[in-house]
């Protein structure tokens, strides 16, 4: 994914991904498939270093392989980080419609919620950079 970050941005604004921009991309393919960044994540779960995906079960890195691979497609189409994260939370919604929380008490509405936040978050910074 890494790669296809690279090549889309400089195609899009002729730079290089740099590390925000993979922090960002990380973060909300997990929101999108657990409702909360990684660092949230690894709080849940007890994870005691960075890789939270070892921390995780085969199911939820299933969904977050699967959500790198339509990214990857995704940015290959030079859709906006806006129009991506939209069609990667739909294209999640459809392909896993039984998914469920990472841990049992955590309420599925603020999982709901962090989805849709980061979706108005983006949206607005897409706008105000048309």
């Amino acid at each position: 994914m890494q790669k296809a970050l690279d090549e889309y941005m400089l195609r899009m604004i002729q730079r290089n991904a740099d590390d925000w921009d993979y922090r960002i991309e990380a973060d909300a393919i997990n929101i999108i498939a657990t409702g909360f960044k990684a660092q949230e994540i690894r709080s849940y779960v007890g994870c005691k270093d960075n890789i939270t995906r070892d921390s995780l079960t085969a199911t939820y890195n299933e969904y977050l392989l699967k959500l790198q691979e339509l990214n990857i497609v995704y940015l290959g189409m030079n859709l906006n980080r806006y129009d991506r994260y939209k069609m990667l939370k739909q294209s999640f919604d459809i392909l896993f419609p039984n998914a469920v929380s990472i841990k049992d008490d955590i309420d599925v509405n603020r999982i709901q919620a962090n989805k849709q936040k980061l979706l108005d978050e983006v949206k607005e910074k897409v706008q105000g950079a048309a």
